[in-house]
């Protein structure tokens, strides 16, 4: 079945930041849930893997090497945009230095370091529109091809255009930007108390006096935060058309994904229980599988298993298939038979729906009792 994002995410960037970037980058969340998801193989973490019987031995090959590199480059996007978020909150933390010099070299490494990250992640979106557009569609030729956006956008002619605008301005502000602070120099600014600022439009191959000349500046922080929110609205809309290209190149290709590999969360229609994969924890509460609350702080794979455990109650999933974790504590356990100590049964795959009020209920909780994060 597909893993749902950002509940069974098993990574730790993912789970930190998933908050804040889905905010205006939605379709990393749709990408996710139908291309990659999430199993365990040797230990590591691995996408969901292709089936695709119709292709010849070279092609399988092929295809199986551009969507891992498709996997990377979809989580590389997130991984610099969680950066950059983190360095917006640093930023702001630079006020707080006392010292003037400090303050200043604190600032300025902040600051730059985003818009390497921000040049990163557009990057790894060239990277991905690569490998989906001009790679995965011409699987007869079994050598990684590379490409503009802007070829394919005046290929279909008319295509999207106002997207290739919009992408082609980003590139040469926001990304030129980059580009200065990585190939010329340091961009001219001004102190404006604990604050600093740089003109507000950004001209490439200017100098230091030509800059000065300025006449209206903005403030570095509200630069990053305008620029940031604008490359996440832009990746959103890449990401929905590169979503309907991948779809149909696996469909001319009889392509599909084996989305039997993906981790699930298991039940046991005996007793109740169930296993939470996200955490590999057990759930014991009280709640509607009235589970002994007593064996909550115990770890089910030790020697150390409490010698009574509760009655099977034979209770059955709450509608559909899908169980409602509001209310289940969580205590560590190991896959396999049921874990219930006194239940012979079997764990079985289920759907499990956790909403973000509830996600944010969990947190609280979790990291009072310091077991796990969600």
């Amino acid at each position: 079945m597909k893993n749902i994002f950002p509940q069974q995410t098993r990574d730790a960037v993912e789970m930190l930041f998933h908050d804040l970037i889905l905010v205006e980058f939605g379709s990393y969340k749709d990408f996710w849930e139908e291309f990659i998801g999430v199993q365990i193989k040797g230990g590591f973490l691995k996408p969901y893997g292709l089936k695709h019987a119709q292709l010849s031995p070279p092609q399988s090959n092929f295809a199986d090497t551009i969507y891992e590199r498709i996997c990377m480059a979809h989580y590389g996007i997130f991984c610099q945009l969680a950066s950059v978020h983190n360095l917006v909150v640093e930023l702001d933390e630079t006020k707080k230095i006392v010292d003037e010099k400090e303050r200043h070299c604190a600032h300025w490494q902040k600051f730059e370091c985003a818009y390497l990250c921000l040049g990163a992640a557009w990057q790894e979106v060239k990277k991905l529109w690569e490998l989906v557009i001009f790679n995965l569609e011409n699987l007869d030729d079994t050598k990684e091809k590379r490409e503009a956006i802007g070829d394919f956008f005046r290929r279909r002619g008319t295509g999207p255009n106002t997207l290739h605008a919009q992408l082609q301005t980003m590139q040469d502000t926001i990304i030129g930007f980059r580009n200065e602070i990585a190939h010329v120099s340091r961009y001219a600014s001004r102190a404006n108390g604990k604050t600093y600022e740089i003109p507000l439009n950004y001209r490439p191959k200017l100098t230091w006096t030509q800059q000065h000349s300025a006449t209206s500046w903005v403030s570095t922080t509200s630069r990053l935060q305008t620029d940031l929110s604008n490359v996440e609205k832009l990746f959103q809309l890449v990401h929905r058309i590169l979503i309907g290209e991948l779809r149909r190149v696996f469909a001319k290709y009889q392509i599909n994904i084996d989305y039997a590999s993906g981790e699930q969360d298991t039940f046991c229609s005996q007793c109740g229980w169930w296993l939470d994969f996200n955490n590999n924890t057990l759930n014991a509460s009280t709640g509607p599988f009235n589970m002994s609350p007593a064996l909550a702080g115990q770890t089910l794979a030790s020697s150390s298993l409490p010698s009574q455990a509760t009655t099977p109650p034979n209770p059955s999933p709450l509608g559909s298939g899908i169980i409602n974790v509001t209310n289940y504590p969580q205590i560590p356990v190991a896959a396999g038979k049921c874990a219930n100590p006194r239940c012979p049964g079997n764990m079985q795959p289920i759907a499990v729906q956790k909403t973000p009020s509830q996600l944010s209920w969990w947190r609280k909780i979790l990291r009072t009792l310091r077991l796990t994060t969600l």
